[in-house]
């Protein structure tokens, strides 16, 4: 995770992600190869709650090559 201050009450962050799945089953379950490799891009703001996500967006990196069209 990176987090980029834009001022007081506002900032962004990219966080890296891997995603997995597999159909529901008794674990341990095989491993597979990653569904997704991504980065989510936030915008986050200063509340009275504290710091919140105002905007998060996927970006797929990498994924199975019947994705891809």
């Amino acid at each position: 995770i990176r987090i980029f201050p834009e001022n007081a009450q506002h900032a962004r962050g990219v966080s890296y992600a891997t995603v997995y799945s597999a159909p529901p089953g008794t674990q341990p379950l095989s491993l597979q190869s990653p569904a997704a490799v991504g980065e989510y891009h936030d915008e986050f703001e200063l509340t009275q709650d504290g710091w919140k996500i105002r905007r998060r967006e996927f970006f797929a990196v990498f994924v199975p090559p019947f994705v891809i069209k």
